[in-house]
């Protein structure tokens, strides 16, 4: 009989991001601010840790309440929040082939209130987008990664946060 590695249910956020490069709210916020509108860049990315396979979401649509919800916001607190195209993709290590996993509005993936960064965030089920466990199992030193298209921004975000489900194996 072979036995079948169980995947568990993880979330990244901005602080899960390649140290010193991708792993602060600082750093997450001057990327958004001198970003170009039209220009896709990586906007935070992941190495895969060593014994390890990840692969975004968790769960599955045949289960709805066991399956995972993403959130991402950045905000110019009390004024508006920015607006893009935020791709989920996975990177190999000589980083040669880059696949993009999903593409979404992140307008979908926070509340209408800019208020402040809390207020963007809903716990609500029913408002917030699924990400099952999709595309491909990347291993050791690949990249999971955000990347992002600008369509508007002030110029003036002062809060960012992302909760993204992934699906993490031991090996």
């Amino acid at each position: 009989m072979v036995s079948v590695k169980q995947g568990f249910m993880d979330t990244v956020t901005i602080e899960a991001g390649t140290v010193g490069v991708y792993d602060t709210m600082a750093l997450f916020l001057a990327l958004i601010n001198a970003s170009v509108a039209g220009i896709e860049y990586v906007q935070w990315e992941m190495i895969v840790p060593a014994q390890q396979k990840i692969r975004w979401g968790y769960g599955t649509p045949a289960m709805p309440m066991n399956q995972g919800y993403a959130f991402y916001a950045s905000v110019e607190e009390g004024v508006a929040f920015s607006q893009g195209l935020l791709a989920l993709a996975v990177q190999n290590n000589p980083r040669t082939d880059t696949r993009i996993v999903k593409r979404m509005d992140d307008s979908s993936l926070h509340t209408g209130d800019p208020t402040t960064i809390a207020t963007a965030r809903t716990t609500d089920k029913n408002q917030l987008v699924a990400l099952p466990e999709m595309g491909a199992l990347v291993g050791q030193d690949s990249r999971l990664q955000l990347r992002y298209t600008q369509i508007f921004n002030g110029a003036g975000d002062d809060a960012a946060f992302f909760s993204l489900p992934i699906t993490r194996y031991m090996v």
